[in-house]
């Protein structure tokens, strides 16, 4: 299964495992966002990739509102 990039940074993420593989999570280098705590690589794949492509949209979202807020 393949990483989505970060929907905050761009950045190329990381599985980190835990303990031998009890624990699992992804993590992006650039800007230090993670996924939660979850049991499985698999559950660790598919949590960022979901929080990945619901949230790109929102990242965007804030951009345009701290825009208008300079101004």
């Amino acid at each position: 299964m393949r990483l989505k990039r970060c929907p905050f940074c761009g950045g190329k993420p990381k599985h980190i495992e835990y303990t031998k593989g009890v624990s699992h999570t992804i993590w992006c280098p650039g800007c230090g966002v993670e996924t939660n705590d979850p049991r499985s690589k698999k559950e660790a794949y598919a949590l960022w990739n979901r929080r990945s492509s619901e949230l790109s949209g929102i990242s965007g979202e804030l951009d345009l509102i701290s825009e208008g807020d300079e101004g």
